[in-house]
């Protein structure tokens, strides 16, 4: 049984692609059923109340996946048969000591010792997570987020008079506040994915940065502007996998991205790093990229080359050694 989250309308596709990416080759090798938390993962009676769902409507499976972002429904199911995919552990990233324990333990450290197996999407979860519990480091295995086949090559030729630059993502660690100051005096267009607050807005207007919202998106939108767009910029501060490097690299647009956390890793040779604590630092990298046709194109072609280290089939098998480790031991 694969357990997922309860999608939301405004987006959150990269779990759920990467799964359902896979589910046709895994359907071959083991027999899948797939549940849908009834209920958004905010606050705890919500929370509860998908753990209770689950708990009710359970048959009995071999092996229950927790799929990811919903880590407490570990707690629903019989912790020998668990598997509990982890994206990242920026969740403990808050500030309130007593909050920070409590996520610790009830979405963390509890389903983790409540799960006979473990997965990751990068070599940085796994050390978080063996960072911050007690699981044998041979139960926890590094599987990678697949891309979504649905995106594809689309040539464009890069705007050297005013490049569009897309900037995925307005939460904290997706740093857009260091980005807007390092575009501030450039002939750009920046569009931004996410809802904006109204300190992000005031940053926009005090760089006099030329820019466009976009939320609530369709799949199809979505990829629509990465089509449009010159660069991807992805400079988080802190992020388990980064998808948005693979999308660009797929659909053929320049990346740059941090030189911390997963982002090395997941973009290889495929994107440009800079230093996400710093402005002049991002900046430079876009001033390299808009000024280095020759680069640009270097880029380009090494993504391309990069998403194929994250094909359906290998992490499918992947997870499905896994199954059997499991099921085996049983």
């Amino acid at each position: 049984l694969w357990v997922h989250r309860k999608q939301r309308v405004s987006g959150n596709f990269s779990i759920e692609s990467s799964f359902q990416s896979i589910r046709e080759i895994v359907k071959k090798k083991v027999n899948l059923t797939e549940w849908y938390s009834p209920f958004y993962s905010n606050g705890l009676i919500p929370r509860w109340r998908s753990v209770t769902r689950l708990k009710a409507n359970q048959e009995n499976y071999d092996i229950y996946h927790i799929t990811g972002d919903v880590h407490f429904l570990a707690w629903a199911v019989p912790p020998k048969k668990a598997v509990l995919t982890i994206h990242d552990c920026g969740f403990l990233s808050h500030h309130n000591p007593i909050r920070k324990l409590i996520y610790k333990y009830f979405w963390l450290t509890g389903p983790v010792k409540r799960s006979a197996a473990v997965t990751c999407v990068s070599a940085c979860t796994k050390k978080d997570i063996l960072k911050y519990t007690r699981i044998e480091e041979s139960k926890v295995f590094v599987v990678p987020t697949i891309i979504d086949d649905r995106w594809v090559r689309h040539d464009k030729e890069f705007n050297e008079i005013c490049p569009v630059i897309l900037q995925v993502g307005t939460k904290p660690n997706k740093n857009l506040s260091r980005l807007i100051e390092a575009l501030g005096g450039f002939r750009i267009k920046l569009w931004i994915v996410g809802e904006l607050d109204r300190a992000q807005e005031n940053l926009l207007e005090k760089h006099e940065v030329d820019y466009e919202n976009f939320y609530n998106l369709s799949f199809e939108r979505l990829r629509d502007l990465y089509q449009q767009c010159d660069i991807v910029a992805f400079c988080s501060t802190f992020e388990g996998f980064g998808m948005p490097i693979l999308e660009a690299n797929a659909t053929g647009r320049i990346v740059i991205t941090s030189n911390c956390s997963s982002m090395p890793e997941v973009a290889g040779e495929a994107a440009h790093l800079v230093d996400p604590y710093n402005s002049a630092s991002i900046r430079e990298g876009i001033k390299q990229i808009a000024s280095n046709r020759s680069y640009r194109d270097q880029l380009i072609s090494a993504g391309y080359e990069n998403i194929k280290r994250f094909s359906a089939e290998a992490v499918a098998d992947s997870y499905h050694l896994v199954y059997r480790s499991i099921h085996e031991g049983n």
